[in-house]
């Protein structure tokens, strides 16, 4: 036969009666046959076959080869066995006949939580894994199955609101952490490390220091810097003598002067610099579910407000922004003076009367001036929440 011509056809065993292959075979096939008489051979030839297998070094006679020949039909004689062969010639196929041209892929930054409903609907084994345009892994339906959940403690927070996105996937360990007690739910008992202090960094430090963990200087001064910055240099109501009294031996290991690094710390900080209205209305945001109604909470400390309170018309529509695309009820800005210890709160959303009741303030415009007031978390939340019940009542 011609080796450069193409092959085409289903393959055929030719294991049967004559009748049966006749019955069975068709023109352009691929037949695989063993040891068998000429004539068997020559009728299967006049088949009209594309290709003659004969199998186990088989004999073929001169009578076969010049039958073929007339017919142009290839013919092939090995030493494999018939199964074999035939195992062989599905592993040949080529790549174009089983790629799919446009296949699904995945990146390595997929949520599984986001593949899962693609591998449903196209339902294939495996996905290849691309990043920037090269393969990098393959991930199988099989492993969907039982995947294995991410551990996770929480830091500094306990709502499923706060929490990162796919929280419920995770398997939770730990929670340390220094505010309410949000309704987190866990599968079994776990390690609750609460306290009402100023700041988490306060309960972290304290617990390398029970486990007779050493804090290098670096992590020292990061947990100090989070502490000053909690309580706003030991300012803010929620500041306890635990906190200054952590954050005096903090600064021993990292080598500097509280009141001298912790000026200059919010003053780096203080200024909104050339943050977007939009940047300022999620700065450090936080949401919360007080009774019915969806409240975020965002803040930013300053030196002067002015620069803040200057863009506030702007600052508004931020806001408001954001409740109507996120589908929260109230937005919250503090905008704290850190000199005259104080915060100008601004609102929109409603209801409105809900920021009034909580702080006694005429709550007809767009912010309320409150004097002493510098904690998000034991001076507007609990306000607003004693607010929501008094309402309800009423």
């Amino acid at each position: 036969g011609d080796e450069s011509d193409f092959i085409k056809g289903k393959i055929r065993i030719a294991a049967g009666s004559i009748k049966m292959i006749q019955d069975t075979v068709e023109a352009n096939d691929i037949v695989l046959v063993g040891d068998r008489h000429d004539e068997t051979l020559i009728d299967i030839v006049d088949q009209g076959i594309s290709c003659l297998i004969v199998t186990g070094n088989g004999r073929v006679s001169a009578d076969v080869i010049e039958a073929a020949e007339a017919k142009h039909i290839f013919v092939l004689s090995t030493p494999y066995d018939t199964y074999t062969v035939a195992r062989l010639i599905n592993q040949c196929v080529p790549i174009r006949r089983i790629m799919h041209p446009d296949p699904v892929c995945f990146k390595p930054l997929d949520l599984l939580s986001d593949i899962k409903g693609t591998m449903e609907e196209t339902n294939y084994r495996n996905y290849p894994v691309l990043e920037n345009g090269r393969l990098v892994g393959l991930v199988s339906r099989d492993n969907l199955m039982l995947p294995e959940r991410d551990r996770v403690i929480l830091v500094d927070h306990n709502e499923r609101g706060q929490a990162v996105e796919g929280i419920e996937e995770a398997k939770i360990l730990e929670i340390i952490d220094h505010h309410r007690l949000g309704g987190i739910q866990t599968s079994e008992p776990i390690f609750t490390h609460a306290e009402p202090v100023g700041c988490t960094a306060t309960i972290v430090a304290n617990m390398h220091w029970q486990n007779d963990v050493d804090i290098p200087a670096s992590i020292a001064g990061l947990l100090l810097s989070a502490i000053l910055s909690d309580t706003v240099l030991f300012k803010s109501p929620t500041c306890t003598p635990y906190d200054k009294k952590t954050a005096e031996r903090l600064a021993e290991i990292a080598g500097v002067d509280i009141q001298e690094y912790g000026m200059a710390m919010l003053k780096a900080g203080s200024g909104i610099g050339d943050m977007t209205p939009a940047e300022i209305a999620k700065n450090d945001l936080k949401e919360f579910q007080i009774g019915d109604y969806r409240v975020i909470v965002s803040q930013i400390s300053v030196m002067d407000p002015k620069e803040v309170m200057d863009i506030e018309p702007q600052l508004i529509e931020a806001m408001q922004n954001i409740c109507d695309k996120e589908g929260f009820d109230l937005s919250l800005v503090m905008v704290t003076d850190i000199l005259q210890e104080a915060t100008y709160l601004l609102f929109t959303g409603s209801p409105k009367t809900l920021i009034g009741e909580a702080f006694k303030k005429d709550a007809s415009g767009t912010h309320i001036y409150l004097p002493g007031v510098m904690s998000r978390k034991k001076q507007v939340i609990p306000p607003l929440s004693e607010a929501v019940k008094r309402l309800g009542k009423n």
